[in-house]
């Protein structure tokens, strides 16, 4: 669908916005596995790399509207990776599950001006991490990637330009999942081939999370409203009319140098115009400028929901462990435990509703990536949206089967 029209929609839910919000202890993941708060690396062009923490506080999430340097932590450094607690603690994705799946966003990123500026060739790097206390040794696990936009998967770098790239995890991969309670730790980051240098390598933010497709369309009595208000007008006595203007859109991205970066595009904005004086035309009547441009205006989407079932819509298990007393209408979320009794088998956080895994997670503002077709991956496709709500209501209106409405306002 095209023209902004809404079909399925996609939620991209930021992990590091949810799990800072409910106080998760990042330090303490790299204690227990011995992990390096600070930068680890040897010197050596070959397998140069670095444990970044130091920039997670500015650089993870979705607050990516200025891009950061980030500085090699090696003279000769040819690798470059995060090892990034992410909460999860055992494996629970269902591969064969169509509604979620796994993300990664890079945000405001400068990825193909330094491909072809320093002739680096981006090589990508994502692998679960299962982290061996008695040997202390990675067993890695090497994931298949599949790009949203921007990102062409394994080895192939960015396709298109700087701006934005998002990708999601292969379901087919054999490493989709975690593998046992240590795998916590996720690896993302790049390396060169050859081995060249990396050093210009740029930022706004990364975004890693789940992403969650809804189970039905939305109604077909659905709006969406372009909000023009960061003005004010005012009438003076003589009845002229001042307009100040606090803002007209989401604000310009900034590259690393300052120079401002239109958001949510990919590549340039460079336009070919007609330009002649009298009979003499330049360049056979066409130059390329550069020319600022900036959609303004904040959307806004008022989507609702039908004949949802309640597997669909409420999770089995609204708490973290897996503990139950009555197990009367839940036979399909029950397992049992090593002395035969019967246990949920998902809990708050692996439970695949719509209530785990988007509501429970941005009830409180976080922020999240919001794109109302999910066969739709233009650039225009994309923003960054809060639910606009102080609470949620669910109705009833057959056995089982609810309606929901939202709505979901673009912020930045």
């Amino acid at each position: 669908m095209a023209y902004q029209n809404v079909g399925t929609p996609r939620f991209y839910i930021d992990q590091f916005e949810y799990l800072r919000s409910i106080g998760f202890y990042f330090d303490k993941v790299y204690t227990d596995t011995g992990l390096p708060i600070l930068p680890d690396y040897p010197d050596n062009i070959g397998t140069a790399h670095a444990h970044h923490y130091k920039e997670f506080d500015n650089l993870f999430g979705l607050d990516c509207n200025i891009q950061k340097l980030i500085e090699p932590h090696a003279t000769n450094q040819a690798w470059f990776w995060w090892d990034l607690p992410t909460g999860y603690n055992s494996t629970w994705f269902d591969p064969d599950n169509s509604k979620i799946g796994r993300y990664v966003a890079y945000l405001n990123h400068n990825f193909k001006s330094m491909e072809e500026e320093t002739t680096f060739t981006h090589y990508h790097i994502t692998e679960w991490i299962d982290w061996d206390e008695v040997s202390s040794t990675y067993l890695n696990e090497g994931i298949t990637e599949l790009g949203v936009i921007n990102f062409e998967g394994n080895n192939n770098g960015f396709s298109l330009g700087d701006g934005f790239s998002i990708y999601e995890f292969n379901k087919s991969s054999g490493a989709y999942n975690p593998t046992n309670e240590l795998s916590s730790i996720i690896r993302i980051g790049f390396h060169t081939s050859p081995n060249n240098v990396i050093n210009d390598f740029s930022l706004g933010s990364l975004s890693f999370g789940t992403y969650y497709d809804m189970p039905v369309s939305p109604d077909l009595d659905l709006s969406m409203t372009i909000d023009f208000d960061g003005y004010d007008n005012t009438e003076t006595l003589n009845g002229s009319t001042l307009t100040n203007v606090r803002y007209a859109g989401s604000p310009w991205w900034y590259d690393k140098d300052g120079n401002k970066v239109e958001p949510w595009s990919v590549g340039g904005n460079d336009i070919i115009q007609e330009l002649y004086n009298a009979d003499v035309y330049l360049n056979e009547g066409k130059v390329t400028n550069t020319i600022f441009n900036k959609r303004n205006g904040r959307r806004i989407w008022n989507l609702k929901f039908s004949y949802m079932s309640d597997k669909d819509l409420f999770s089995s298990n609204y708490g973290s462990s897996n503990y139950t007393e009555t197990t009367t209408d839940y036979s399909d979320d029950l397992t049992t435990d090593e002395n035969n009794n019967d246990i949920f088998y998902y809990n708050i956080d692996n439970d695949d509703s719509f209530s785990a895994q988007v509501l429970n997670k941005i009830s409180h503002g976080q922020k999240f990536i919001f794109q109302p077709n999910n066969t739709a991956s233009n650039p225009s496709d994309f923003a960054i949206c809060v639910l606009d709500a102080d609470s949620f209501s669910m109705k009833r209106v057959a056995y089982n089967v609810y309606d929901i409405s939202m709505k979901i306002k673009e912020v930045w």
